[in-house]
């Protein structure tokens, strides 16, 4: 995950091959909303092409959207194939290829806390996001964070996806690992298969309750319970869909033991 704040001080592409005035940048779902000084507003599919300036890590660097294209997972997406210019002037990809074999990002509206929570810009800030990154999927999973109500589920997916049992940013997951996510909006409802049992609830701040760790070497049940003060006697086999439900949980999900 990148947090990038765009000034967009320059937008160079083949159909707009100078020096464009920007009167503001923002984000419409996954798409980026540029509106020129010119009365022109210019879309992701208008900016294919386009290089523009970014602060990242404090310091000015460019990035070039080479494709945008609909999201053969959820079409209402849309994904950015995106390069990073380098020190040396050669053009990077932006983000690792996600599990999938996507290699793309998309613009959210809003910015990320530490511990990766994230907000509503108050300033037009803009996160960009990978496809391999716990935003990335949650948004893939259907879980839209611009549609009214859907934050909260949105932030408790990515606590989930990165087993991030305390909430306070600390990932206790590995790459690849296999997961089933649920709720009770409908929104996704596949239920655990034959090799998975029910793992935890989640909300916005991490788990409510746990039954067992999704990576037992990585972190044990016992520490588990001892990293947060809200799941004190919430570990084991007292952990249900049911329990975790009248605990707040927003979303479940289901990993190997």
């Amino acid at each position: 995950m990148l947090t990038v704040a765009l000034h967009c001080g320059a937008c160079v592409g083949p159909a707009n091959p100078y020096r464009l005035q920007v009167s503001s940048v923002a984000v419409e779902g996954t798409s980026f909303l540029i509106a020129a000084a010119d009365g022109r507003v210019l879309r992701s599919a208008d900016l294919v092409g386009a290089i523009i300036g970014v602060r990242l890590h404090g310091a000015e660097q460019r990035i070039r959207i080479d494709e945008v294209r609909a999201d053969p997972v959820d079409p209402t997406l849309l994904l950015h194939s995106i390069s990073l210019e380098q020190q040396d002037g050669r053009w990077q990809p932006l983000c690792e290829v996600a599990p999938d074999g996507t290699r793309a990002a998309y613009p959210l509206a809003g910015h990320s806390t530490a511990d990766g929570k994230l907000q509503p810009g108050s300033r037009g800030e803009i996160e960009i996001v990978c496809t391999s990154g716990a935003h990335g999927k949650c948004a893939r999973s259907g879980y839209h964070p611009w549609q009214p109500g859907i934050l909260p589920l949105f932030n408790a997916c990515v606590r989930m996806m990165r087993a991030d049992y305390s909430g306070r940013g600390a990932p206790e997951t590995r790459d690849g690992t296999q997961i089933h996510v649920f709720d009770n909006l409908g929104i996704r409802n596949s239920a655990p298969n034959d090799l998975s049992t029910f793992e935890a609830g989640w909300d916005e701040y991490g788990a409510v309750c746990v039954r067992h760790p999704r990576i037992a070497e990585k972190m044990s049940l016992k520490q588990i319970e001892a990293s947060s003060s809200r799941l004190a006697h919430r570990v084991g086999r007292t952990c249900t869909r049911e329990t975790a439900s009248s605990l707040g949980a927003r979303i479940f999900n289901s990993s190997r033991t």
